[in-house]
């Protein structure tokens, strides 16, 4: 079982997922509601490449994976 991280990582970790949904997901919604899905899978495959290289993605991953290995408590955190 993988360690969870320190509470500071932890609280720097979701500023960074709660700024990257604020700054890069919501924008999509106007564009979803006002078009339809099919016309938003070329960005998101760049969001989701954003993601990765911000180290965002796979959080429950562990590092051999591609991941930090966030225990199940603090992805579950995370994805609140």
């Amino acid at each position: 079982m993988h360690d969870s991280v320190s509470a500071r990582d932890l609280n720097t970790l979701l500023d960074e997922v709660r700024a990257f949904v604020r700054e890069v997901c919501v924008p999509l919604e106007r564009h979803l509601l006002a078009h339809n899905y099919a016309t938003l899978e070329a960005r998101l495959a760049d969001v989701r490449a954003e993601a990765q290289a911000a180290g965002l993605w796979n959080l429950y991953h562990s590092a051999e994976h591609g991941g930090p290995g966030l225990s199940l408590p603090d992805f579950a955190r995370i994805s609140e």
